[in-house]
């Protein structure tokens, strides 16, 4: 979904930024190594690589690409999917080219005010890409969120013991989730943690299961979905013991 294609998309950028940083760093401190500057020119280029532009740069482009294709793959039609997908895109160029422009246009001084351009830049030109990536992961966070949260009430609703009623709230939350493993902690030390903390993910992955079967987005078979629910009770006798 969303949440995943933009992660994955990020990543992504946050690799091809590295190498481009050290690919800057390494050519700018072989063309002032001359002049006792090479060490500077290539500080310089971490900074502004590896410290100012690590999430506003290449990572925001590439996760709106992520996000389209995130967002593609809950699409019902295939024009859906393709517009979402070239939107992204788009974005991401739109982005890019939004940065490489005023670089080019507006080029930074060789002066002590330059270190606050190159801040300026950034924040008003990738800045509101940025948000714009955040709201569509907080988005994708909380419509992810509901849709589990109404998975787990249905599992519950069944009876079958995966997921118990009084349970659902405590998985729909990251905090009381925290909470139950470190009662669990306190009670029977790291081994019941970790038990507590096996249990809870094979339940949100029964849930995760039930909601991409429910939206036609996985082809397996009903009895991935029983297995899935047999791991859960058997880790359920496991915490229990």
């Amino acid at each position: 979904d969303v949440v995943d294609g933009i992660v994955y998309g990020a990543a992504v950028g946050l690799g091809y930024n590295f190498l481009e940083s050290i690919s800057y760093m390494t050519n700018l401190y072989a063309v002032f190594a001359p002049e006792g500057a090479g060490g500077l020119a290539a500080g310089i280029q971490w900074y502004g690589r590896q410290v100012l532009g690590l999430f506003f740069g290449h990572a925001t482009y590439t996760a709106f690409i992520g996000a389209g294709v995130g967002i593609a793959r809950q699409l019902p039609s295939v024009r859906q999917k393709v517009l979402a997908i070239v939107a992204g895109f788009v974005i991401a160029i739109a982005g890019h080219f939004s940065w490489d422009a005023w670089a080019t246009i507006f080029p930074i001084q060789n002066t002590l005010f330059g270190l606050v351009e190159i801040h300026l830049r950034t924040l008003i030109m990738t800045g509101p890409f940025t948000a714009g990536v955040i709201a569509l992961l907080l988005f994708g966070i909380r419509y992810e969120g509901q849709n589990l949260l109404d998975q787990m009430r249905k599992e519950a609703a069944t009876a079958q013991g995966a997921i118990l009623p009084d349970e659902v709230p405590i998985l729909a939350s990251p905090w009381q989730r925290l909470k139950q493993r470190l009662q669990a902690l306190s009670r029977a030390g790291i081994r019941g943690y970790l038990q507590v903390s096996r249990l809870q993910t094979a339940q949100l992955d029964l849930a995760m299961e039930r909601w991409h079967r429910e939206r036609k987005e996985i082809d397996t078979p009903l009895e991935a979905e029983q297995q899935l629910r047999e791991r859960v009770m058997q880790l359920r006798h496991w915490v229990a013991a």
